[in-house]
């Protein structure tokens, strides 16, 4: 399972230990070829300070020298490369006061968040360090805190949601009492800044089954603190958006507008936790659509308006979603008929060649104006309306 790591990850451990320097691969690159898995990401602990790191390669970016890392580039390759240390007291929740560097790598390994982490393996000596019994609580599916779970909690409160998200990534479980921590000091995440919750929520949002991680979210408090909105009046219960979410596929947008589908103003939500505009505005107009589905029976002209209101190309999102709200049962029962024939209309009309906007006639405003005499203004605008209407009903 060792056999697969890229040539310049071993060159960078090799040249540090050249130079008369310890050097390991550590945490989730670890895990995850204990797992069969093929890392995303490459981390070196070393005993070798910045400074000497930055002097052994050519190309390296100081990404959190203060921390003691710095990213080497090499091949084609970002290696991080990290001073063991010993962190200082965490005063604000996030981040620690100060950092002392060492030589000791079961200290540094010692100071990591959970067991499944505090790993290290020596590719050129095939030597495997595990201080914590991480391997077996790898083979049992558990994520359990190193030592106090309180306290590594009370250190940085992201540990809280990338607790769910291991657990979700290896299909186990949360150890009992790491658990217990957990939900006790959920409330310490509103000490996160908003971007590194984002970021730890498109990971969990993006897992496939994505529903465990999910109901551990609620079930501990934390999804509350993230989406208040999903506790406040919505157009159906919770339980019905965590299934709709589970139920489509594990594509950000969709999930967050799965997620969000009861929800009055998903905008607003995601743009508090710094979400991109024109995603959040994506998924805003998808659970927008989705609320304006007809309960009752329509037509192909009633199909045609929609799909222009929709967009094209947001036809295959909303197909979805209003499949999973309906499996998730978020519509009416009386209202499915009606629905499900609404959706084949959509179909067939997204198959027409009809101009979904004014802007797709084939006679645009300088002919109306040349035609008719009228100067620029808003009446053309409005003549260009009624005439694309009169389209849409054939």
């Amino acid at each position: 399972m060792f056999r697969k790591i890229p040539a310049p990850v071993l060159e960078v451990v090799k040249r540090l230990k050249d130079e008369g320097h310890q050097a390991y691969l550590v945490g989730g690159c670890v895990r995850d070829m204990l797992r069969g898995l093929e890392p995303e990401d490459w981390d070196v602990a070393t005993s070798a300070v910045p400074e000497v790191v930055q002097e052994l390669f050519p190309r390296v970016i100081p990404t959190g020298v203060q921390f003691g890392t710095v990213t080497v580039l090499l091949a084609g390759e970002g290696i991080e490369v990290t001073t063991f240390r010993r962190d200082g007291v965490y005063r604000d929740g996030r981040r620690p006061s100060t950092v002392t560097f060492g030589t000791d790598v079961e200290a540094d390994l010692l100071r990591r968040d959970f067991t499944i982490n505090a790993l290290a393996y020596d590719p050129l000596e095939d030597r495997l360090l595990d201080p914590t019994g991480g391997i077996a609580d790898l083979k049992a599916g558990l994520v359990r805190a190193v030592g106090n779970p309180a306290v590594r909690f009370q250190e940085d409160a992201l540990r809280l949601l990338r607790a769910i998200r291991f657990a979700g990534q290896i299909g186990g479980e949360i150890e009992p009492a790491t658990w217990t921590a957990l939900c006790r000091l959920s409330s310490r995440l509103k000490l996160i800044a908003p971007e590194r919750i984002r970021q730890e929520m498109d990971k969990i949002l993006l897992q496939e089954p994505v529903r465990p991680s999910l109901d551990r979210l609620a079930a501990s408090g934390l999804l509350e603190i993230i989406f208040p909105a999903l506790y406040e009046e919505t157009r159906h219960p919770l339980m019905v958006s965590l299934k709709t979410c589970a139920l489509v596929a594990p594509v950000l947008h969709r999930r967050l507008a799965g997620l969000l589908s009861g929800v009055a103003d998903p905008v607003s939500q995601l743009l508090s936790l710094r979400y991109p505009k024109d995603l959040s505005r994506r998924v805003g107009h998808l659970v927008a659509c989705l609320a304006r589905l007809p309960r009752e029976g329509t037509d192909l002209v009633a199909a045609r308006g929609y799909l222009a209101r929709l967009g094209r190309e947001n036809l295959p999102d909303l197909l979805q979603l209003a499949e999973a709200l309906a499996g998730a049962g978020g519509f009416d029962p009386g209202a499915h008929p009606a629905i499900k024939s609404f959706l084949e209309s959509l179909n067939q009309a997204a198959k027409e060649d009809y101009p979904l906007s004014p802007d797709q006639l084939a006679l645009d405003g300088r002919d109306l104006m040349a035609q008719l005499g009228l100067a620029p203004g808003p009446l053309v605008g409005k003549l260009r309306r009624l005439l694309w209407e009169e389209v849409l009903q054939d």
